[in-house]
């Protein structure tokens, strides 16, 4: 369990308790992973993901919570075949490669830094080219747009919340 996520939920439920206290019906927060491609883009290790997504419900679940009030975690890669969600993300990557030519030297040396932060090099070799991962997180953040468009119908974003008013 990381501290960022229990204050982020503590302050969601503070957020709400006003509407939950005049509204009946009540309010659902609905968080959404799409660790797959973290996995994809950063080469994090599935345990890893499995084990924040089990931390994640676990201290969802310690929170007394009223009866008017849900809280979710839902996780894309259950939702699709990650190999689904692999072909939707890559239908990006070209406008994505002309963007990064468009950048200037000093921005594309900005995002590689970004991308370095963000890589797990224990895991990878360190001479792995960095730009195609650049490419990665800077797709990353193209599709988490159409993701977030996606939320209706069962796609989730980069592990944010959306709070939705509950119908009587």
């Amino acid at each position: 369990m990381e501290w960022a996520e229990l204050f982020h939920l503590r302050f969601m439920l503070e957020y709400v308790a006003p509407m939950v206290a005049v509204y009946e019906p009540g309010v659902l927060l609905d968080y959404f992973s799409n660790a797959w491609l973290i996995k994809v883009i950063s080469h994090y290790p599935q345990s890893d993901l499995d084990a924040y997504t089990t931390s994640f419900r676990s201290l969802m679940d310690r929170f007394e919570l009223p009866a008017n009030v849900k809280v979710k975690y839902n996780v894309v890669a259950d939702q699709l075949p990650e190999e689904e969600l692999l072909r939707r993300a890559l239908i990006n990557r070209p406008m994505v490669e002309v963007g990064w030519i468009k950048l200037s030297k000093e921005q594309q040396k900005e995002r590689l830094a970004y991308s370095e932060r963000n890589i797990r090099w224990d895991i990878l070799e360190r001479d792995e080219k960095v730009i195609p991962r650049v490419l990665s997180l800077n797709q990353y953040e193209a599709i988490k747009a159409r993701l977030k468009q996606e939320v209706v119908s069962g796609l989730g974003g980069n592990n944010y919340q959306a709070i939705g008013v509950l119908r009587a």
